[in-house]
C-alpha cells in the first residue's frame, strides 16, 4: 500500500466532492427539467379546462335562453287554450239560456 501525502489526500477529496457536487448538481438539472415539463403540461390542461368551462357556461346560457322560449311558447298555449274553452262555455250557455242574456240586460237596463 503506498502513501499519499497529505495535499495530494485533501486534493483527491475535494476532487471527489467537486465530482460529486457535479452530479448533485446535473441530477437537480434533470429534475428542475421534469418539474418545468409538467408545470407546461399543467399549464396547458389548465387552459383547456377554462376553454371548456367557457364553452359550457356558453352552452348553458343558452339552454336558459331555450327554455325561457319554451316556457312562453307553453304559457301561451295555454292562454290561447284557457280563452278557447271560455269561449266555448260561454257559448253553450247562450246556447242552453238564450233568454238569460236578454232577462239579465233588461234587469241592467240595456235592452238586446
Amino acid at each position: 500500500m503506498s502513501i499519499i501525502p497529505v495535499d495530494e489526500a485533501a486534493n483527491m477529496a475535494a476532487h471527489r466532492t467537486a465530482y460529486s457536487l457535479a452530479r448533485e448538481v446535473l441530477g437537480l438539472r434533470a429534475q428542475v427539467a421534469e418539474l418545468e415539463n409538467q408545470n407546461n403540461q399543467l399549464s396547458a390542461w389548465i387552459v383547456e379546462g377554462d376553454v371548456e368551462r367557457d364553452k359550457l357556461a356558453i352552452r348553458a346560457r343558452e339552454a336558459e335562453e331555450e327554455l325561457l322560449h319554451v316556457q312562453c311558447q307553453r304559457d301561451a298555449a295555454i292562454q290561447r287554450a284557457q280563452m278557447a274553452e271560455d269561449g266555448q262555455n260561454t257559448a253553450q250557455e247562450r246556447k242552453h239560456n238564450p233568454h238569460s242574456e236578454q232577462h239579465g240586460a233588461h234587469w241592467e237596463g240595456v235592452a238586446p
